[in-house]
Order: structure tokens, then sequence, then C-alpha cells
């Protein structure tokens, strides 16, 4: 375990300057979109035709915050199953973050 001074930080600002600093004692991924992660769902191309240049902008922000990202795929896009060093196992496990607003780049609350 890192000691507690260490803290791996993830700030995302808007157009206004203001933003969310997420702060936790692992590394961990984090990422802000402009749209709610539903846009990304697979619909059937008789559905509705989409990909990810036709998903528009929306006035809000998802924050998704993750403790632990899997890759994507094996060797090929043919269905080969993800490497074992590259998996998450199915564990009970926990995180802990820190949220912070921020007023600007330069000033996170404390």
């Amino acid at each position: 375990r890192p000691p507690r001074s260490t803290l791996f930080p993830y700030t995302t600002l808007f157009r206004s300057g203001c933003g969310i600093s997420v702060a936790a004692e692992i590394p961990f991924n984090a990422g802000a979109f402009k749209f709610p992660m539903a846009d990304l769902e697979y619909v059937p191309a008789m559905i509705e035709r989409r990909h990810g240049g036709s998903i528009a902008e929306k006035d809000i922000v998802t924050l998704n915050i993750d403790h632990l990202m899997m890759g994507v795929g094996g060797d090929n896009t043919w269905g080969a199953r993800v490497h074992p060093e590259y998996s998450i196992m199915p564990l009970e496990r926990s995180f802990s973050f820190v949220l912070r607003p921020v007023i600007s780049d330069s000033h996170v609350t404390k």
C-alpha cells in the first residue's frame, strides 16, 4: 500500500473554469464525456445506424471513475478472449476516492 501522502489525481475542467478533481491512493482510470454512456451501447443496425462519429454532445457531463480496467480483446476481432494477465477476475474488491470541486485550473478546494 502506498504512503497516505501519495495521491493519484485526475482533474477535469469545463469551459466555465470550474470542474471536479478525483484523487485516490492507488492508480485508477477516469474519463469525462459530454454524453450519457447509454449512447455508446450497441443498437442493431436494422434499428438504428450509428457509430462513434454519430454521438452528439449533450448539455451534461458523465464522469466515469474505474478502479480497474480490463483489456478490450484478445489477439483478433473474431472472439479471442482477453489474455489472463490482462483480465479482471470476479473478486470482492473495494476502492475509495475523493471528489473535490475545482474553482479554476490552479485551485482545487480543500
